[in-house]
């Protein structure tokens, strides 16, 4: 997924949902896809409809078929009652009496497996790295103070979040009180996360 909001969106909600994040890069086409989708067993992948002119929706359709546990692809953009916009604005679910429950059946504990991330398979078939909240915050916390970085600050991230630079630095910066900007791209919406 580009540098989009609904890239931090998708991140916070699995989060506190218990899911495992696996973010992939918005260069990655079929054959990096499905074997990392396979290897992961994903059971949704969120995809924009199309960026920088290349249909992801439609390679993920296609994808889907031969990937038995990927039940669901959720299209930024999308025109169905699947699509991000549909499933983050037309459910009601908040409404249940059951809501709380659901927002915390499966919060994931510091040391429960939070995202899974792909190395760039450079000698080899990538490998799938997990890390826990621990492991996330005990990278990006020596570096917020190293940089003696505060609420005033500011972060650019030119680096996609789908990658770990742009993930951390981007992404998990702000959970040590600065600010990012991420770089806008032809076709993205970059916005500054409050």
């Amino acid at each position: 997924m580009p540098n989009w909001w609904q890239f931090t969106l998708t991140y916070l909600a699995c989060s506190r949902i218990g899911a495992v994040v696996n973010p992939l890069m918005p260069i990655f086409r079929e054959r990096e896809l499905a074997f990392m989708l396979a290897h992961s067993e994903n059971k949704v992948l969120i995809v924009p409809r199309v960026f920088r002119g290349f249909d992801f929706g439609q390679m993920a359709t296609n994808l889907q078929a031969s990937l038995p546990r990927l039940e669901h692809v959720v299209v930024i953009g999308g025109k169905d009652a699947g699509s991000f916009e549909a499933l983050l604005s037309e459910p009601a679910w908040e409404r249940e009496p059951d809501a709380r429950e659901i927002l915390t059946r499966h919060r994931p504990g510091p040391d429960d497996v939070t995202q899974l991330l792909y190395t760039s398979g450079t000698t080899g078939e990538p490998k799938g790295v997990m890390h826990t909240a621990n492991t996330l915050m005990s990278n990006i916390r020596p570096y917020a103070d190293a940089m003696r970085l505060g609420p005033d600050d500011v972060v650019l991230m030119a680096s996609p979040m789908a990658h770990q630079t742009g993930f951390m630095y981007g992404l998990m910066s702000r959970s040590c009180s600065a600010r990012t900007r991420c770089c806008r791209t032809s076709g993205s919406r970059g916005r500054r996360l409050r």
